[in-house]
């Protein structure tokens, strides 16, 4: 016969067991859903990955350029509209000045573009995801824009003033 001690210590172990399974399962189900897959050069495997909404990892190598598109949480104004993507850039083409490397190698920038556009396609197309992103990266472009612009003013100086004027004069 089992004593009261015996029942009430054998349903603690049950109990403590149960709880102890429940958040191994926990456990494990977290584990692989938030886990980052690693879709390598695969676009294929990135896209399907977004539109799953799971985290995922995807290397681009662009005209010699290699860049690193990871989608994570950005501290950016987050919506469930949007989804979250780091770019970053990890190499420059082969050839390319230090100057350049130095304002670009292992710079990132954080975006938060809007679901319907979140595919590697979307994402390659700098022009159009620039606007919703923010972070180092982007500053190196916007910085190497206005060095090109400046380079282009002071070569055309003259040219330009001499139409400045030839339009305050009305000719």
């Amino acid at each position: 016969m089992i004593t009261a001690a015996k029942k009430a210590r054998r349903n603690r172990i049950i109990t403590v067991s149960v709880i102890f399974l429940v958040i191994l399962i926990l456990a494990i189900i977290l584990y692989f859903t938030s886990r980052t897959t690693d879709c390598k050069s695969d676009i294929s495997c990135f896209d399907r990955m977004l539109s799953m909404q799971r985290p995922a990892k995807f290397t681009d190598i662009d005209e010699g350029v290699i860049y690193q598109y990871t989608s994570k949480q950005c501290n950016i104004g987050s919506s469930n509209k949007k989804g979250n993507m780091e770019i970053k850039l990890l190499k420059l083409q082969e050839g390319s000045s230090q100057e350049l490397k130095s304002l670009f190698e292992g710079k990132e920038m954080c975006c938060n573009i809007p679901k319907e556009n979140l595919t590697a396609t979307y994402l390659r197309k700098e022009e159009e995801t620039l606007d919703y992103c923010s972070g180092p990266l982007k500053e190196a472009m916007y910085e190497l824009m206005l060095r090109k612009l400046y380079t282009v003013i002071a070569k055309n100086i003259g040219s330009i003033a001499t139409e400045m004027r030839n339009a305050l004069l009305g000719k």
